[in-house]
């Protein structure tokens, strides 16, 4: 480390890009400042150490109430493919989605599969709109949350 500063920075949060305090480091080497946030680890969800099982993002409607997963799964077709349906379960403060396999076909022995991941999506309904709940996958790690048609963060 050549320079430790205290200022602000850009982090993920599930509902895009925050400005956050953070200590901003410069290391020989390095092509610019690296950021770490300032602030306690509780204010995390679940401290910030989670990764997702689902996916990295949702997209929801206008009217709140649906959902678009995008996850990297099987292919849609042929012996080593697969269909995906997801679940959801509601509460007054968060929304957590699953999402469930289920193969097309059984691959013999003597077919090979590539572990090519594949660019797909399941969509689930909402009781009631998204709003400022969390959204969460099925292990609690938090989901990005952006509006319908968004390039911004999704």
């Amino acid at each position: 480390m050549t320079a430790i500063r205290f200022g602000a920075a850009g982090f993920q949060t599930d509902r895009g890009t925050a400005q956050l305090s953070a200590w901003l480091f410069k290391a020989t080497g390095a092509w610019a400042e690296f950021a770490e946030p300032a602030i306690v680890a509780s204010a995390f969800w679940k401290g910030g150490y989670v990764t997702s099982a689902v996916g990295d993002a949702a997209a929801v409607s206008r009217d709140g109430l649906h959902l678009t997963v995008s996850f990297v799964g099987s292919a849609a077709s042929g012996p080593c493919g697969a269909d995906y349906k997801g679940a959801v379960a509601e509460s007054s403060h968060a929304v957590a989605v699953d999402i469930k396999a289920y193969p097309l076909q059984t691959a013999n022995g003597s077919t090979a599969c590539d572990l090519v991941g594949h660019g797909r999506s399941v969509e689930v309904t909402l009781t009631a709109p998204l709003g400022g709940r969390v959204l969460i996958d099925a292990i609690g790690a938090a989901l990005v949350a952006c509006p319908e048609g968004s390039k911004a963060a999704c």
